[in-house]
């Protein structure tokens, strides 16, 4: 048995931890509840960004210089094709550049053709049409520029064929555009364009453009 002496400094113990516990300040309803943390060395706050002051606006000025002066951007691609090789054909023979060949009013330009040309800056359009053709498609050679160039040769009660164009025509117009620094062989085979023929002939799709 335990003796009464202890048993008394026992009972004393029980109540001074009661009386402690019930003296401990309590949270109250109102505050919400504080958990700890899962994982103690993750709850560091990440540093806030800072705030972006708005860029101003540009001057009036500046804009309209902008706008003036901003690059088109258009291409030989953006125009139509008989607008196009229209415009470059005037430009080759303001330039004055090109040299007639000097069978340029007697020749036809295809076997199945009866008769030359009628108008008489025909060389120069055909010359602007193969550069244009040089442009969209590199490659191509005078043996497929006669075909793109051909057309229905009438044969009288028989029924008409396919017939080529001249290649001599052909070929005259491309060693033209050569001399001048638009197109040039291109090692597999036919012509390609120049920077500096893609450049001059970009140029006069921008100024049909701002002519329409």
């Amino acid at each position: 048995m335990v003796p009464s002496a202890q048993r008394s400094t026992t009972g004393c113990l029980a109540i001074a931890v009661h009386a402690a516990v019930d003296a401990s300040p309590r949270p109250s309803s109102s505050s919400p509840p504080t958990s700890a943390p899962l994982y103690p060395h993750t709850t560091r706050t990440p540093p806030l960004a800072p705030a972006l002051a708005p860029f101003p606006p540009p001057p009036l000025c500046t804009m309209a210089l902008v706008e003036e002066n901003k690059v088109t951007g258009y291409t030989v691609k953006d125009v139509a094709a008989a607008e196009f090789v229209t415009a470059y054909a005037a430009h080759l023979k303001r330039v004055g550049s090109l040299e007639l060949p000097k069978w340029v009013d007697v020749v036809k330009t295809a076997t199945f053709k009866e008769l030359a040309p009628y108008d008489p800056d025909w060389y120069y359009i055909r010359v602007a049409s193969l550069a244009r053709k040089v442009y969209l498609r590199s490659g191509t050679g005078v043996g497929a520029f006669t075909k793109v160039y051909g057309g229905r040769m009438h044969r009288g009660t028989r029924p008409s064929h396919f017939s080529k164009s001249s290649k001599g025509i052909i070929r005259s117009a491309l060693q033209q555009l050569e001399t001048l620094g638009i197109v040039e062989k291109d090692p597999t085979g036919g012509r390609r364009i120049t920077r500096k023929g893609m450049s001059e002939m970009d140029t006069q799709a921008a100024t049909c453009l701002q002519r329409s």
